[in-house]
This record gives C-alpha cells, sequence and structure tokens, in this order.
C-alpha cells in the first residue's frame, strides 16, 4: 500500500527491503513506545525511503529512527533544548531539522505531523497524516 501510494506520488522515491519485525520491536523495545500504525506498516514496505533528486534519505529506516530519537533525548550537546521525549522523529529535512509525530504525556502518539527546526528549537505543524506528508513534502507545501 504505502509503496504504490508514494510511488503514485512521484517517481523521485527510491525504497528499500520493509524493516524485519524484529527491528521493528527492538526500537519500540528501546524507546518504550509503540511505532505509530502508519509509520510501521510503512517500514515493513520499505525500510527508509530516498529521495534521488534531492539525494535525500527522506523517511528514515527503523535503526535511524531508533538511533537519532536516542541521541537527541539523551545528547548534553542538546540539553539546552526543549526535552525531545515528546516526539518521535521518522524524518530528515537534509539541514538538520526533523520531522515527527508528538507524544503525549501517557505516551500516546499522534496522528499529526510537526517539524523540529535546529536553528531555533521551534516545533510547528505541518501535516495532519503521514499521507499527506508525504504528499505534500513532494508538492513543495513544506519548506524548512
Amino acid at each position: 500500500m504505502w509503496r504504490e501510494l508514494i510511488q503514485s506520488i512521484s517517481d523521485d522515491f527510491e525504497f528499500s527491503q520493509g524493516a524485519s519485525e524484529q527491528s521493528l520491536s527492538k526500537a519500540e523495545s528501546t524507546l518504550g513506545l509503540i511505532l505509530p500504525t502508519e509509520l510501521r506498516k510503512l517500514l515493513t514496505e520499505t525500510n527508509g525511503v530516498e529521495q534521488r533528486s534531492a539525494y535525500l534519505l527522506f523517511l528514515l529506516p527503523v535503526e535511524r529512527i531508533e538511533k537519532d530519537n536516542l541521541e537527541m533525548r539523551n545528547s548534553s550537546a542538546l540539553s539546552f533544548y526543549m526535552p525531545f521525549d515528546n516526539i518521535l522523529f521518522f524524518a530528515d529535512a537534509g539541514n538538520g531539522d526533523k520531522f515527527g509525530f508528538p507524544i503525549s504525556r501517557e505516551g500516546k502518539i499522534g496522528k499529526d505531523i510537526f517539524a523540529w527546526n535546529h536553528e531555533n528549537d521551534s516545533r510547528s505543524w505541518c501535516a495532519p497524516s503521514l499521507k499527506l506528508f508525504i504528499q505534500w513534502w513532494h508538492e513543495g507545501k513544506i519548506k524548512w
């Protein structure tokens, strides 16, 4: 479903082999959360998506999602930013900015997508779903 959807948006995206159940479960355990259903399904179909024209690893593979989120949450170099335990990063703008799902205090992950600006630590809403995030990214409606 996700590959077909993304291919229908553009042929500028390149796919990889899907993530294993083991790697998805490991990331969930390490991060202490359950991946959003849409993201989990996307990762089982393709473990990351590259945008060819921008030479950008746009949607991160599960191993990188795990690594980046741990680093963001635990880095002393980022301690002057607001905490990162309320967002699950899964995509990269290629300029230092990242995109993620919000996480409530109760640990529930929302469906909206927010952008984090690495220069000023702002967090801005950018899409109501993963599907529209991908579509709007390709259409240039999301600029960072």
